[in-house]
C-alpha cells in the first residue's frame, strides 16, 4: 500500500484511542499503476471526505489487509500485474464483497459485459470527473444502508 489518509490507533502514543463524534468515514480502495491518475483519486475523493487507501499494483493489493475494510473499490482495468477484473475475482475470493468501479481507458465491448457480470460498473477515465464522484457516493450509500 502507498499510502493511507488518517491515523490509525495503533499509531497513536501508549494506544490511546481516537476520540471521534463524527460517524465512521468510508474507505474507498484505489488501485491503479499510473501515478499521476492515482494522485489525482487520492485528492478527490479526500476532499470529498473518503479515507483513501492506495496501491500501484494488483498484487499488493492482493496482500492487503486493509484493503478488506473498503466500501467501494476502484480498480484499473489494465495494471501491469495483471488485469483489474482477475483482480477483483481474488478480492472477492477473500471475503470482500463491497462495491466496485473499473476503470478503462477505452472499454470495448467485450470489457464492458465482463465487468458487468463481475458486478461492477465500469467508467471511461476521459469521464471520470462528477460521474465518477456520483457513481460512488451512490456505491457507499447503499453499502451504508
Amino acid at each position: 500500500m502507498l499510502r493511507y489518509i488518517k491515523a490509525r490507533t495503533a499509531d497513536l502514543p501508549h494506544g490511546q484511542a481516537m476520540a471521534s463524534t463524527s460517524p465512521r468515514k468510508r474507505l474507498v480502495a484505489v488501485v491503479e499503476d499510473d501515478p499521476a491518475v492515482l494522485d489525482s483519486l487520492h485528492f478527490t475523493l479526500d476532499v470529498q471526505g473518503y479515507d483513501v487507501c492506495l496501491f500501484n499494483q494488483g498484487g499488493k493489493a492482493i496482500a492487503s489487509d486493509e484493503i478488506l475494510a473498503a466500501d467501494c473499490l476502484l480498480i484499473d482495468y489494465g495494471l501491469p500485474d495483471m488485469n483489474g477484473l482477475i483482480l477483483l475475482s481474488q478480492l472477492r475470493s477473500r471475503g470482500l464483497t463491497c462495491a466496485a468501479v473499473i476503470i478503462a481507458s477505452n472499454p470495448g465491448a467485450l470489457p464492458q459485459a465482463q465487468t458487468r457480470r463481475a458486478g461492477a460498473a465500469v467508467i471511461e477515465k476521459s469521464q471520470m470527473g462528477e460521474a465518477m464522484n456520483d457513481l460512488i457516493r451512490a456505491v457507499v450509500a447503499d453499502r451504508a444502508a
